[in-house]
């Protein structure tokens, strides 16, 4: 019974962030549906953890990350919109705090390794080669190579868990990782190029589920902590 609460608390909460996410674009970007999404995937991660410590999970450092990283990617998507450097910063905390959970997850291996050079590599040539980016100096151009290979090592580690274990929790992490890389790729479109209303779109379109999907691994690591691989 008290699965199935919570399992319904998570899928109320995320369909609210979707729906929010959805009255969000369409009514042109503002605060104050953003802040709502945001405290949306904020409050899902609180949850979780609180589930958490009534399971007596044993392996709750993962779990006190993870919720670390949904409060400060809240507080970095507040703040990016007032200013952006200091969102980025938060964001990046908030990556950091994401890593540590997934060190949590499984240690850092060579696959981790590999995988989070090839991805940083991309993107850091990419931030410095793309044509079509303007970042009106170099101090902004230096704040989003260090952000982009903090995030590649982001995604990175969390491909090689779900590599490596090949179960439901390592997979949405991988996913919920992945759709955090794409929304910041957008985001460096919309912010440093004339690339249109559409990457801002994509942005947002990415950012909200990543979120969600991260918040609602930590419900699936209490439901399957003895499970075994998918395939």
């Amino acid at each position: 019974m008290q699965k199935k609460i919570f399992l319904g608390i998570n899928i109320f909460i995320i369909i609210g962030v979707f729906i929010c996410n959805f009255f969000y674009q369409m009514t042109g970007f503002g605060l104050l549906l953003k802040s709502v999404c945001s405290v949306g995937f904020a409050i899902l991660g609180i949850i979780n953890l609180a589930y958490a410590f009534m399971t007596k999970q044993k392996n709750i450092k993962f779990f006190i990350f993870m919720s670390s990283g949904l409060m400060l990617a809240m507080a970095g998507d507040i703040a990016i919109a007032f200013n952006f450097i200091i969102g980025a910063a938060i964001f990046a905390l908030g990556h950091v705090c994401y890593f540590v959970a997934y060190l949590m997850y499984r240690k850092f291996d060579k696959l981790d390794a590999i995988l989070t050079g090839a991805i940083a590599i991309f993107s850091v040539l990419f931030l410095v080669f793309f044509p079509l980016l303007d970042f009106g100096g170099l101090l902004m151009k230096i704040v989003c190579i260090i952000y982009a290979i903090m995030i590649s090592a982001m995604v990175g580690k969390s491909i090689g868990n779900a590599i490596a274990y090949k179960n439901v929790v390592s997979i949405i992490i991988a996913v919920g990782s992945i759709l955090f890389y794409v929304s910041d790729f957008m985001l460096v479109f919309d912010r440093f190029s004339n690339a249109g209303m559409w990457s801002s779109y994509l942005c947002m379109a990415a950012y909200y589920p990543a979120n969600c999907a991260l918040a609602f691994s930590m419900l699936m690591y209490i439901f399957t902590e003895k499970e075994e691989q998918l395939f």
